[in-house]
């Protein structure tokens, strides 16, 4: 039952923000027209993003990159401090989804293989995790809450850098701490001589073109809806099946959401009531709601009404590091996980919640000094 929920949860998550968003129509007149608050940019984005993200994953060009790098190590220390490393900028670059699909259950194949490995690979599991996290919160378009706050609260590239940075480097010192204090058994390590197809070159310009695009509308230097028509026609000479494997469960539910967020916003019992409650707490509030709900639907939810996006953004991305339903990547790599023959789930939640939350903690105690909580 409970593998079910997980490998099921967007599709579930999806139905009942559906449900949610046609109870909130209860609360505005029926004359108001009911898909206004649908943000046809950040929709055109999130589109652009999960194309992006399909067309790695059928491409294996993250996997064939870390096969070159990984044949020239020969410790089981080196290989996963390279995976560590190769998570976090792979996420950076493409987004924290990227190397979750391709680089998790590649290390689940090696570390599996290596004698008395199931602790060594729940913890490399869950720094990967964390690292793909925390690359992703470098960049506006690098997780959905961002691409949605930087849209709706016209946050550009620098100040978005000067917003995030400040986390992201204790973080990935953190992360380094929780490494090298990781007993790791074994000494020698080698990957076999590999050979694959590789990506043609015109498949690896259409990639670099659908992410320039991606870049550059989340950068705010070019309106997202000119992207979209751009983004698609590259999609389709990618593969023209590259549409059947987008994440639709997630785009509909985000829609969905923005349905309610908007109706909640039309509401003028609610509307001055949450601005009230979201006042100076939009940090802290974004940080707890994360934990229940996620960081995605808490961004969308609480945007219309906070008065400072950056403390929503800050909130939103520390509160993805938190409990198994706060962010994507934490589901994708549960998900994963439960695929392990004889694997210790239990262990690993516990694990993964303990050391999310070491992080979460950490960065709470960054933000109170900084003056956003």
């Amino acid at each position: 039952m409970n593998g079910f929920l997980w490998k099921n949860k967007r599709k579930i998550g999806m139905a009942l923000s559906g449900a949610l968003a046609a109870l909130s129509c209860l609360l505005v007149p029926r004359d108001t027209g009911i898909l206004r608050a649908l943000d046809t940019g950040f929709l055109s984005l999130l589109f652009g993003y999960l194309l992006l993200q399909a067309a790695l994953r059928d491409s294996g060009l993250l996997r064939s990159a870390s096969l070159c790098l990984l044949r020239r190590v020969k410790t089981v220390r080196g290989l996963c401090l390279l995976l560590l490393v190769l998570s976090f900028l792979s996420s950076l670059f493409f987004g924290e989804a990227a190397p979750l699909f391709s680089l998790i259950p590649f290390s689940i194949l090696l570390l599996s293989a290596l004698p008395d490995s199931r602790a060594l690979l729940i913890h490399i599991l869950v720094l990967e995790t964390i690292a793909a996290s925390l690359g992703g919160m470098l960049l506006p378009f690098g997780n959905v809450q961002s691409l949605y706050l930087t849209q709706s609260h016209a946050v550009s590239l620098l100040p978005f850098l000067r917003l995030m940075l400040p986390y992201v480097l204790p973080g990935c010192l953190l992360l380094f701490f929780f490494f090298v204090t990781f007993p790791i058994k074994g000494a020698e390590f080698r990957i076999e001589e590999e050979r694959g197809e590789g990506t043609k070159p015109f498949r690896l310009f259409l990639l670099f073109s659908l992410y320039l695009l991606l870049f550059l509308s989340a950068g705010r230097l070019l309106a997202p809806e000119a992207a979209l028509v751009p983004m698609l026609l590259l999609g389709l000479l990618y593969d023209r099946g590259i549409l059947r494997r987008i994440d639709y469960p997630l785009l509909l539910s985000l829609s969905f959401l923005l349905i309610l967020s908007g109706n909640l916003a039309g509401s003028e019992l609610l509307r001055g009531w949450l601005f009230r409650i979201l006042k100076g707490r939009e940090c802290a509030l974004s940080i707890i709601f994360s934990q229940f709900i996620g960081s995605a639907p808490c961004a969308l939810l609480f945007s219309p009404f906070a008065l400072n996006g950056g403390r929503l953004i800050t909130g939103c991305n520390i509160g993805s590091l938190g409990i198994f339903l706060s962010s994507l990547p934490a589901l994708i790599s549960i998900r994963l996980y439960l695929r392990v023959r004889e694997g210790n789930v239990r262990g690993f939640l516990i694990h993964f919640l303990w050391i999310r939350l070491h992080f979460m903690l950490v960065f709470c105690f960054f933000a109170f000094f900084r003056r956003s909580l």
